[in-house]
């Protein structure tokens, strides 16, 4: 495995977060995950250890697959914040094709929780999700 590089070129790459240091290039969007993740369970409180480490962390098994299953444990891991496991969910299928934003054919969930509520929205989503396979 090669060294990890936490940024990239803007030439590269047109969007991302940029560097305060160094305006020419964005932060690789794990290193600005990871600061959202330990910043939001409120880091310099007490509240932190209730919420980390989790006991598990769901990801999508399609999204970047070498961030998901290599850069964000180990990342986790130097921190002394790795899960008790990772879940690695399949992708969504409509009319059996993957779901995509790219072609369209995504479901706007919070259309769903405005007219059924988040927890009606949460369930079914986690009733309907199959590890196994592709949904």
């Amino acid at each position: 495995m090669n060294d990890l590089c936490i940024s990239h070129p803007k030439d590269r790459l047109s969007w991302g977060i940029e560097l305060l240091f160094y305006s020419e290039y964005f932060t690789f969007v794990w290193i600005n995950a990871l600061l959202i993740y330990v910043t939001g369970t409120n880091f310099l409180t007490d509240q932190f250890d209730e919420y980390l480490p989790a006991d598990i962390h769901v990801i999508g098994k399609d999204i970047f697959v070498s961030a998901h299953s290599m850069y964000w444990p180990i990342m986790l891991h130097a921190l002394r914040l790795e899960p008790k496991k990772f879940l690695a969910h399949g992708c969504w299928l409509v009319f059996d094709e993957k779901m995509l934003k790219s072609i369209g054919n995504v479901v706007a969930p919070l259309n769903r929780v405005s007219k059924l509520g988040a927890n009606p929205v949460r369930y079914h989503l986690i009733r309907e999700l199959t590890v196994e396979q592709d949904l």
